[in-house]
């Protein structure tokens, strides 16, 4: 901040800049500064602000009223601060507001009603704070809303009906509060959404047989440690832009079908449900995953997959990282394709039905940290190769 000083006219001051005509301040840009203190009153005599960018400061104290005296103001960005209390009342004020952050553990009371005014919203964030009550209807009605992150909060109650409006709608993130109900059906209905995360909350419903064709862009599908039943949607597949899907801690049943167009997928976790059948062919779906050339991460634990593991996991994508598969009812023996994921991490096998002993070929596996293949009828001797481990944190083979 040394070029805040009488000597330097404000608008050549870092993070000011002003506008042409009138050279008067349109945008505060001063995120990561290690600024401090309270926000100034004053800055309601900024009536020509566009941007207030501080986020990832150290402000503290209540967000002033004056704010409300920005009736220019497009973007308002304050997370990863130290703000205390609820969000002002006066915030109706700016009509013109898109962009809304605010956040950081200290914002206390509910989505304040009047953020109903602000028509022009596109982007609400407010996260990781102590909001409580439940998301306000009147959100569907701010029609160029694209993007609705509220996670880590204590907010609790439906999602309402209404959100099903927002045909604009990319991103919508709820996810680690105290949320309950059914998931309504017209959420699953916005075309747009890229991102949705509904993760770790108590909803109980089951998910629509064509969420991957009415939701053709998805991108991150996140509804983890949640109280969902019914079958896993065959419709998923039909996503073929999906990155990172996490279905695990819920009770889905049935089988897995082909996902041989997710060829972007990096991130697979279906584990603690109650999918498969202990039957012969419950693991084929693997195979429709070597599509996935940038796949990282398979999680399919605790779950009642039965069958051999296929030899087409040796052609699953060497940018492997974990591969979880415990706690099921896998038979026959641990195939020597293992050995093609060079890149893997971590390794579990563990409490199913295995027999035979460890192929050799583990021992290529340079970058192992964690090998699990306990409780299980693995017999022989342990391969010399294992011997060859730099970084392993353990080895689990009782």
């Amino acid at each position: 901040m040394r070029s805040w000083n009488n000597s330097v006219h404000f608008y050549q001051r870092r993070g000011v800049k002003c506008g042409r005509r009138h050279q008067r301040v349109t945008r505060l840009d001063l995120p990561a500064l290690k600024l401090m203190g309270p926000i100034s009153p004053y800055i309601g005599n900024l009536s020509f602000l566009r941007v207030l960018s501080l986020q990832n400061n150290s402000f503290i104290q209540e967000l002033p009223q004056e704010i409300g005296r920005l009736h220019r103001l497009e973007e308002l960005t304050l997370d990863r601060n130290f703000i205390v209390g609820e969000i002002p009342s006066s915030i109706s004020g700016c009509s013109k507001l898109k962009h809304f952050y605010i956040g950081h553990k200290l914002l206390v009371g509910e989505i304040h009603a009047a953020l109903s005014h602000l028509s022009n919203l596109k982007e609400l964030g407010l996260s990781n704070s102590t909001l409580r009550g439940s998301i306000p209807p009147f959100l569907g009605n701010l029609s160029s809303l694209e993007i609705i992150f509220l996670p880590l909060n204590r907010l609790s109650g439906v999602i309402p009906e209404t959100l099903g409006q927002l045909k604009n709608l990319i991103t919508f993130g709820v996810a680690m509060n105290k949320m309950s109900g059914i998931v309504p059906s017209s959420l699953f209905n916005l075309s747009n959404i890229r991102k949705l995360d509904i993760g770790e909350n108590n909803f109980h419903s089951s998910l629509p047989s064509q969420l991957g064709v009415n939701m053709p862009y998805l991108e991150l599908f996140y509804v983890s440690q949640n109280q969902l039943s019914g079958p896993f949607t065959l419709s998923i597949s039909n996503a073929s832009n999906l990155i990172a899907l996490r279905v695990d801690g819920n009770k889905f049943s049935g089988k897995i079908s082909s996902s041989r167009k997710l060829e972007k997928l990096r991130r697979l976790n279906i584990g603690e449900n109650l999918l498969g059948s202990q039957g012969a062919n419950d693991l084929n779906f693997l195979c429709s995953l070597t599509s996935a050339t940038s796949l990282e991460i398979v999680v399919i634990n605790d779950n009642s997959f039965g069958g051999i593991l296929p030899e087409c996991i040796s052609n699953l994508s060497t940018a492997m990282t974990f591969l979880y598969m415990e706690g099921n009812n896998i038979v026959g023996r641990i195939p020597a394709g293992f050995g093609n994921l060079i890149n893997l991490e971590g390794l579990a096998v563990g409490e199913n039905q295995l027999s035979g002993s460890i192929p050799s070929v583990i021992g290529r596996l340079q970058k192992l940290k964690y090998f699990a293949v306990n409780i299980n009828s693995i017999s022989g001797s342990i391969p010399t190769s294992l011997g060859k481990f730099k970084d392993v944190d353990q080895v689990a083979s009782k």
